[in-house]
């Protein structure tokens, strides 16, 4: 397997090239490129998931009840995100970074194969489990690489990580309008069978121009090796944790419609033991344990953005097909059309807040304010959801779900990029991309909640859905005040300027 050139010192533009912002590593392209390959294949599955689930086998589905389908989805989304720490683990301990990377991918790619080639359950459960395993694995490789391209204060560290938002959000696009287009008219399966061809492309771009990458050795080389025996210890426990995983759900123990709740507890759990392992450990300075407890209220903050924003494929999406008007000049859209252009805001709105922010430079908003301000542009998308669902006869304009989509994904852009990069900073040498996992980890429970939250969501109960919408607008603008007024000390913890 080729590896990446390698620089003992750092491949960071210094002299003349660290004065302009617009100058970047030739890695963070080669990573922006299989991450717009690699989100086509995940968005444009993601997108038409929750109807291959709950349409009935005439429409090409599996027939099962709604309840279930997004409580599938959220589970779904919330092990990819938990597996970010088995994807950082071996990334930190076993195989470094770039390698990890490549590892993901094949899996991932397994995963589409068999969801667009297998029928059934069958291909749900094996093309899903590869699939979260995979990008687990890619997601905690990818931000660590680009952290590495940086210094903690570099002034284009942001826009870097903003640039790599934006190749998810393309990829995210072309996935999601293409595998869109195929269910309509060819099946469910013509557009897993285009995640797959995605992914398959990405991957051979990217390895057949990794040597061209000048990398420094923290992102090819494991940054804290593990002992052989610690490596069959973690195989061992992850094995009967997935055998305990079978067992629960093949006796019946745990209904398929709970499997969104059992995820975010587990997530809760393996977040707060994760946390307690780095701030106990000898190698984390007494400065940087400080740093690492400032940035809880962040997690907190992060977990309800990626809520609300993944509802777009769990209570929104049912909405759309149930409780929308769809009618264009007399021709209906599939339910998948607003969210599979979605992305089309994030790349309108990129160059506005790129800036917006270079503008600012040091004046731009911490952190904390950045995702205050999100909640708030949240906060308004639910409340026009809600204004339009008072009857329970309503069904929203077309035109207002894409307005809420416009919201969500402004104020994704406003603080994902932020957080990111705030963790890469600020995490302690030895655990950058455990800590990464972490921050990932709010994304688990976040995306496990929205399978939960959405089982409130009235789709068939004859009852008004606005009072849904309005309960997450209400606990969004709750969030937000309470980081407006925690900003200063939140800040302060984690040795970060307060605005």
């Amino acid at each position: 397997m080729s590896m990446p050139a390698t620089d003992q010192q750092s491949p960071r533009p210094t002299g003349r090239w660290s004065q302009r912002a617009s100058v970047h590593p030739r890695a963070l392209y080669t990573i922006g490129v299989f991450e717009v390959l690699e989100r086509f294949s995940y968005f444009g599955m993601l997108t038409i998931l929750v109807y291959y689930i709950y349409f009935t086998a005439d429409n090409g589905g599996l027939g099962m009840p709604q309840n279930a389908a997004t409580a599938i989805v959220g589970g779904y989304g919330g092990i990819i995100y938990l597996s970010t720490i088995a994807g950082g683990w071996i990334a930190d301990r076993v195989l470094g970074n770039e390698r990890t990377l490549v590892v993901g991918a094949i899996v991932v790619l397994a995963g589409h194969i068999s969801l667009a080639l297998l029928p059934g359950i069958a291909g749900l459960v094996v093309g899903l489990a590869f699939v979260a395993v995979g990008s687990g694995a890619i997601k905690t490789s990818t931000g660590t690489i680009i952290g590495t391209l940086y210094e903690a204060k570099d002034p284009r560290r942001e826009i870097g990580f903003t640039i790599y938002y934006v190749s998810i959000s393309l990829g995210s696009l072309f996935g999601a309008t293409t595998t869109a287009f195929l269910q309509k008219n060819w099946g469910f399966h013509a557009g897993f069978g285009a995640a797959a061809v995605g992914m398959a492309v990405g991957l051979g771009i990217y390895l057949t121009t990794r040597r061209a990458q000048t990398l420094t050795p923290d992102a090819i080389l494991a940054s804290n090796p593990a002992s052989t025996g610690t490596i069959v210890r973690a195989v061992l426990i992850v094995t009967a944790l997935v055998a305990a995983a079978v067992a629960l759900i093949g006796s019946g123990a745990v209904d398929v419609s709970q499997s969104a709740g059992v995820v975010a507890v587990l997530a809760s759990a393996v977040g707060v033991g994760y946390l307690i392992s780095i701030l106990k450990s000898k190698k984390v300075t007494t400065a940087d344990k400080k740093r690492v407890i400032g940035y809880l209220p962040i997690f907190g903050a992060s977990t309800l953005v990626v809520m609300f924003f993944l509802q777009l494929y769990t209570s929104i999406s049912v909405h759309a097909d149930v409780h929308t008007n769809r009618q264009v000049f007399g021709w209906e859209l599939p339910p998948s059309t607003a969210i599979a252009i979605g992305p089309i805001f994030t790349l309108a709105l990129f160059p506005v807040v790129s800036l917006l922010w270079k503008r600012l430079g040091s004046r731009q908003p911490s952190v904390v304010g950045k995702y205050a301000i999100a909640l708030l542009i949240m906060c308004v998308g639910y409340s026009l959801l809600g204004a339009f669902s008072i009857n329970p006869t309503d069904t929203t304009p077309i035109l207002v779900v894409l307005v809420v989509v416009l919201c969500f994904y402004a104020a994704d852009l406003v603080a994902a990029p932020s957080g990111v990069s705030t963790v890469t900073a600020l995490a302690p040498p030895a655990y950058k991309s455990q800590l990464l996992s972490v921050h990932y980890l709010s994304f688990s429970i976040a995306a496990a909640l929205s399978g939960v939250v959405a089982q409130y969501y009235p789709a068939d109960t004859g009852d008004s859905v606005s009072g849904f919408f309005w309960a997450n607008a209400a606990l969004g603008l709750g969030a937000a005040l309470l980081l407006v007024i925690l900003r200063r000390p939140i800040c302060r913890a984690m040795a970060l300027e307060s605005k």
